[in-house]
């Protein structure tokens, strides 16, 4: 049977908290395993992980800090929610409705920060992708530089903004492009395909399988073992020649990018689907 992460990880009795620089925040867990120089970073927002203002701030606080502990050698990131079936469900879609332009453009730079912190990291990153992975919940798997996804038919991962109606921006697009490739990665962003396991790993979107989340884990701290041999300051190098002009190019580009996405999301017939969606959900919820 397969342990909760939270069990996995709690029978490590060398674990201590990042640099004192990091956050200290329930949705947030870090630590540090003292002998290896690996970090967890485990997303618990219940109930579905989703992406606010908030915890993508918590995140890219996190990642900070980790890149800027010398212990650590490599970051694992996961979630709390795998029992659930949930790794991350993308975007807080409240954040989306009855658009405030001064906080939308807060949540929206700071997605985007989320990009910049996680792509752009400077050492290697894993993820254990433990439940669904829709949307923003793929993308941040997608920033990582290796992908471990739970061998299980109930979750899917992809892309799916086009089936929602949103327009996934250049950075998140080019992104899932760079990891599938030319071909796989525009057939799939724009149909917004959902995929299985298998189907992630046919395409290259996952890496490898894994049967429970203890092997998810510990095929991703085997890959981040591996990166680690390579010098720290080289490998942060290197990933910012190959990834630097991406990066870049979303920085020149920040506030055209959040200005089209604002007038977007501000269409009346957006703000009709998407108010619709959440109240069908506020409804499931009663």
């Amino acid at each position: 049977m397969a342990l909760s992460i939270g069990r996995f990880l709690s029978r490590a009795s060398n674990l201590r908290p990042f640099s004192s620089s990091a956050i200290r925040a329930s949705s947030v867990e870090t630590s540090i395993d003292s002998q290896s120089g690996m970090a967890t970073l485990v997303l618990n927002n219940a109930p579905a992980n989703t992406l606010s203002t908030d915890f993508t701030a918590q995140i890219v606080t996190a990642v900070k800090a980790a890149e800027a502990d010398n212990a650590v050698r490599g970051l694992l990131i996961t979630s709390a929610l795998g029992s659930k079936g949930i790794f991350s469900a993308g975007l807080e879609l409240s954040e989306l409705a009855q658009v405030d332009e001064t906080k939308f453009r807060r949540f929206w730079d700071g997605f985007r920060e989320l990009y910049f912190a996680l792509y752009g990291a400077q050492l290697p990153t894993a993820v254990a992708i433990n439940g669904h992975a829709p949307a923003g919940g793929c993308f941040l798997a997608a920033c990582c530089d290796y992908r471990v996804m739970l061998d299980s038919p109930k979750i899917r991962i992809g892309l799916n903004e086009s089936l929602f109606g949103l327009v996934a921006p250049k950075w998140v697009a080019g992104t899932y492009v760079n990891v599938l490739g030319q071909r796989h990665g525009e057939r799939h962003v724009m149909r917004g395909t959902l995929h299985k396991p298998n189907e992630a790993l046919e395409i290259g979107l996952v890496d490898e399988l894994a049967a429970n989340e203890d092997e998810a884990v510990a095929k991703c701290l085997k890959q981040l073992e591996k990166a680690a041999m390579a010098n720290r300051r080289a490998y942060g190098m290197t990933k910012h020649v190959v990834r630097g002009p991406f990066l870049e190019a979303a920085r020149s580009d920040a506030k055209q990018d959040t200005d089209n996405t604002l007038k977007f999301v501000s269409d009346e017939g957006f703000q009709s689907m998407v108010n619709a969606y959440l109240a069908t959900v506020r409804q499931k919820n009663k």
